[in-house]
């Protein structure tokens, strides 16, 4: 499933055994990840998986 998180969506509560997030949520204004990751942590039984960028460089 492709999901827009910046849409005011909707997912049934506990239907996903797993939702992965890869290199998604730096492109998001911080007020609407907030809000996607909570809504995502209801959709999910047990894991939400998030990555993001790391940058080494000083």
């Amino acid at each position: 499933m492709i999901l827009d998180l910046t849409t005011d969506f909707s997912l049934p509560k506990d239907k996903f055994d797993a939702i992965v997030l890869f290199q998604v949520l730096e492109h998001l204004p911080y007020p609407e990840s907030e809000q996607a990751l909570k809504k995502l942590g209801i959709a999910t039984k047990k894991f939400l998986v998030i990555s993001i960028p790391y940058c080494t460089n000083t």
